[in-house]
């Protein structure tokens, strides 16, 4: 499973001229870069081995100009982001003759609805658990949500401004 983000359609151009093209990818690459930057934001103080890995893909066709943004494959870091943006369900842990450890308290690195993380934290006290056990869940970051809502507006600009230039171009 994967993170995407809706291609966008927008006016037609003259696909026959190399220069238009060369134009609009331009600006989608621009595009993707950002996007995929700002989905990446919320992890930068994440271990290495839980960061996430993004694949984009620029869709320029006849009938539509948009980019996608997604992660790459079914690695831990990307299991955790999708965990994180999507959240979790509150559940209960079944005591199973393990003992649990949780600490006592504990500062998330993420907050919900933003793009910024912090230093988390956990305190060195802990909790041993010899019974069953009822976990609150994550609640949703809506990391890509909040990217989507960031570049709508972002991506209609950069598409009127390749546009405006192959415009100008055209008229000499």
């Amino acid at each position: 499973m994967g993170i995407r983000l809706t291609p966008i359609l927008i006016k037609t151009f003259p696909r026959d001229e190399s220069f238009a093209v060369n134009e609009i990818n331009k600006g989608l690459t621009e595009i993707v870069d950002g996007v995929r930057e700002d989905l990446r934001k919320p992890t930068r103080t994440f271990s290495a081995e839980n960061k996430p890995s993004f694949a984009t893909k620029r869709i320029n066709t006849e009938k539509e100009i948009g980019v996608e943004v997604y992660l790459n494959g079914e690695t831990q870091g990307n299991q955790n982001y999708e965990r994180l943006d999507d959240g979790t369900a509150s559940h209960d842990i079944p005591y199973k003759g393990k003992t649990l450890v949780f600490p006592q308290t504990f500062t998330a690195k993420t907050i919900p609805g933003t793009l910024t993380s912090q230093k988390g934290s956990k305190s060195e006290k802990k909790y041993f658990i010899r019974h069953d056990i009822h976990v609150p869940g994550i609640r949703a970051r809506n990391f890509v949500d909040t990217v989507s809502r960031l570049w709508d507006t972002k991506f209609d600009g950069a598409m009127d401004k390749a546009i405006e230039k192959i415009a100008k171009k055209l008229q000499g």
